[in-house]
């Protein structure tokens, strides 16, 4: 008895074997074609620190909202067949770099240290090493764990460090974690109002009211409103963290404005001047800290007399920059002290020789007497 296999239909054959076809077409597509080099990047780092959505924003020109952002976090790696079964994505990954044809291959991997990565290692062309601005510990693993990882795996790879999450630098880590909760758990009204939708509360720390105001002034009226109980450097701070610099620049503006008008009253400002300049370069703000600088150069003598203690404990730079742009520079002071110097001497020399003048004697002799004169002697002489 012959042994009975499964039978298809012609139809169904042919229908099998074009999908395999097309299959197989779109998996190679990208390598049937000449001159087109592939570079494989490998994508490595900590958990939730951006890696696949630095991905998608290449690949898939794909942008997340804020709602996604708060929204609870899952760990994902974005799928390499991405490029074998999207056409999309395999066309925003060619490029002509230095006339060459290439095609980039973003590999996403997760950031849990325990687990095995070097599968996506193999054949790398280039690493890219991500961590979070926001998150100092994602930095210190960049060095204690994933560089020896990949010397290890791919020594040869050039490494590329990229630092993602810049928008929250300055946020609360805290607040933006339990935002990533589910939003209904940490949603308020802003008003008593029931036309107002739920929101997330997401704390500034150190922002007064008249701060924030000012902010949302500048936000829907486009300009800036100083009041008394405005704090400019409380203002500079908030205004760099929500990443608005004409409003940063407007704010120094007032402050250097605020300051010369106090200088010219009489009021000692050398003081605020150098908590301004910490503030100042602290948070960016570049033209209050050049006005600073100038500030504390042209008054040197007396700001360091007023605050040596403070003067010395500038950083290197600022040390370095004082010393190069004082008033009066170093070279002036040593002539005015060469010249002093000369000066007392040419004095003590003329106090002497006048002097030596005064102690001298005057001699007065009489005209020689005529023959006739009855004098006893022909010439006298007065001393």
């Amino acid at each position: 008895m012959e042994p009975r296999f499964p039978t298809r239909s012609s139809t169904n054959l042919m229908q099998h074997f074009l999908l395999l076809r097309s299959q197989l077409t779109d998996t190679d597509m990208d390598y049937e074609r000449p001159n087109v080099e592939t570079i494989k990047c490998v994508v490595v780092g900590d958990n939730a620190v951006g890696k696949t959505r630095l991905i998608c924003a290449r690949a898939c020109n794909a942008t997340l909202t804020q709602y996604q952002l708060l929204a609870t976090h899952v760990p994902t790696v974005w799928a390499i067949d991405q490029y074998r079964v999207c056409q999309e994505v395999l066309e925003r990954s060619r490029d002509v770099v230095d006339d060459v044809s290439v095609s980039l291959r973003l590999w996403d991997t997760f950031g849990d240290h325990h687990k095995d990565r070097r599968f996506a290692y193999g054949r790398s062309d280039v690493v890219v090493l991500c961590f979070s601005i926001a998150n100092p510990n994602s930095l210190y693993h960049v060095k204690t764990m994933w560089y020896p990882e990949i010397k290890h795996f791919c020594p040869r790879a050039p490494v590329i460090l990229v630092g993602c999450q810049l928008d929250l630098r300055y946020a609360d880590l805290e607040a933006v974690n339990r935002a990533r909760r589910p939003l209904a758990r940490k949603s308020e009204l802003v008003s008593n109002s029931p036309s107002c939708l739920p929101v997330c509360k997401v704390l500034l720390p150190n922002t007064t009211r008249s701060c924030m105001r000012a902010v949302l002034e500048y936000l829907y009226m486009g300009r800036f409103c100083s009041r008394s109980d405005l704090d400019a450097m409380e203002l500079i701070v908030l205004a760099n963290r929500l990443c608005l610099p004409h409003l940063v620049a407007l704010t120094e503006l007032y402050t250097v404005t605020v300051l010369t008008e106090s200088a010219m009253m009489g009021t000692d400002i050398d003081g605020d001047v150098l908590i301004y300049l910490d503030m100042a370069q602290f948070h960016g703000a570049q033209q209050l800290t050049g006005w600073c600088l100038h500030h504390i150069c042209t008054n040197y003598n007396s700001v360091c007399r007023k605050f040596p203690r403070e003067m010395k404990a500038k950083s290197t730079e600022n040390q370095d920059y004082f010393e190069k742009h004082r008033w009066p520079p170093v070279w002036y002071l040593k002539e005015d002290d060469h010249y002093q110097r000369a000066r007392k001497e040419r004095e003590k020399e003329d106090y002497l020789y006048q002097r030596r003048q005064c102690k001298r004697k005057w001699l007065f002799w009489n005209l020689p007497s005529s023959p006739n004169s009855n004098s006893p002697s022909g010439s006298s002489a007065i001393i």
